[in-house]
């Protein structure tokens, strides 16, 4: 109940159009997975991406490689409009995509 609640507070400040941009992670917790959660996230149109099991570690290293994908190569580039930040987005994935999934054993980032 506290999550969804949590939830509906951050979407009271997004409108509904910039909702289908966003991505949300989580793990694979119980109040995450609750079908009111979820549709709290469908009616923003919002991605939702987990980690396939419940494993802390694997939390942490998604964790991790996004603050990573944040950190380097979305936060050199200036304020931008919308379709010039999910263009920064497209190619941040294009040149981390086959690096992740080279990516074994839990060593990230991996060269």
């Amino acid at each position: 109940m506290h999550a969804r609640r949590a939830l509906e507070m951050a979407l009271r400040q997004i409108s509904k159009r910039a909702g289908s941009r966003l991505i949300h992670h989580s793990n694979r917790g119980n109040q995450y997975c609750r079908q009111g959660y979820l549709n709290t996230l469908a009616a923003f149109q919002i991605r939702i991406i987990r980690t396939e099991n419940s494993d802390p570690l694997e939390n942490a290293i998604a964790e991790r490689v996004s603050g990573i994908l944040r950190q380097e190569c979305l936060s050199p580039q200036p304020v931008c409009p919308g379709w010039e930040a999910e263009q920064h987005l497209q190619q941040a994935h294009a040149s981390w995509g086959p690096l992740e999934r080279r990516c074994k054993n839990y060593y990230t980032p991996c060269a």
